[in-house]
């Protein structure tokens, strides 16, 4: 299906009596003769019923982006669905789309649903400003846009757009790494400071904790020279930790738990805070 969108508007697709199962896998792209490679991206909010459940972000990239959406909550059960698509910049958006509803357990992305109930602090300081505005981490209001928009965020200081100090925040994003896409959290560090981002009362039997993590091409194109440290602490125990230059494409890890999980922190740290352009996500398999 063909959903264009235009600026300052949303295309309400509205769907009524779906019987639902355990997600719903999404299809999206945008026409290849349409891509420039840093035009706006296209959006596609999901709600079942009143309730938000997904933020598609089609980046504009060459390809099918495949997202698999959970709605187990609702399994046999009919509900309306209503997608929502929207854009910062109409120009050449020739968005399409299709879904399928499949009997498939999504990965647990607990991490980044649950980002307004984390804390988030520098050297213990808390980034206790939090904004559900969307920004650009340049204040950038139309093309090119090369960078990735940061959604739901924890500000560190006040007044981050004035000071232009956007990047210095902790928040919902996506990123672009050796030309993969994937969602993340962006957590940019700051020189010779620990950002940390804590989830606290988790709560759930975990066998292991896999994820990502990288800076995206746009900062690893400024040719920089920093040394970042990225660490998992769960429980109390460090898990998994990492010293290394700024280096493209993304890592992956898997950590083995086999434990309750009551607590886990994500902490940054680097050298050199210059394009340090960082992200990471992360899931549970339980």
């Amino acid at each position: 299906m063909l959903a264009h969108p235009r600026n300052n508007t949303k295309i309400n697709l509205i769907y009524e009596n779906i019987k639902l199962n355990k997600s719903i896998e999404f299809t999206t792209g945008i026409s290849d003769d349409m891509i420039i490679g840093n035009l706006s991206p296209v959006y596609m909010d999901i709600y079942i019923g009143n309730e938000f459940v997904k933020r598609i972000v089609q980046p504009d990239k060459k390809g099918w982006l495949i997202t698999e959406v959970d709605t187990s909550k609702y399994e046999n059960k009919s509900a309306e669905v209503k997608l929502v698509v929207y854009t910062d910049y109409d120009k050449k958006r020739h968005f399409c789309f299709d879904a399928e509803i499949i009997d498939k357990k999504t990965e647990n992305d607990y991490f980044y649903r649950e980002l307004k109930n984390a804390k988030a602090t520098i050297d213990n300081n808390s980034c206790n400003i939090y904004q559900n505005n969307s920004i650009w981490p340049h204040n950038e209001s139309k093309p090119p846009f090369p960078d990735s928009k940061i959604f739901e965020r924890w500000d560190c200081e006040k007044d981050l757009i004035s000071k232009k100090r956007i990047w210095n925040t902790v928040g919902k994003s996506y990123a672009i790494a050796n030309n993969e896409f994937k969602e993340a959290i962006w957590l940019h560090p700051l020189t010779d400071k620990v950002k940390s981002l804590k989830y606290e009362n988790i709560n759930l039997y975990v066998k292991k904790i896999t994820g990502y993590y990288g800076l995206n091409d746009l900062a690893i194109s400024k040719n920089l020279k920093a040394d970042l440290t990225f660490k998992i602490m769960a429980n109390g125990e460090i898990i998994y930790g990492d010293k290394f230059a700024l280096t493209k494409g993304w890592k992956s890890f898997e950590i083995p738990l086999n434990k309750k999980l009551e607590n886990v922190v994500f902490s940054i740290t680097t050298t050199n805070d210059s394009w340090n352009h960082f992200f990471f996500n992360a899931f549970l398999e339980n």
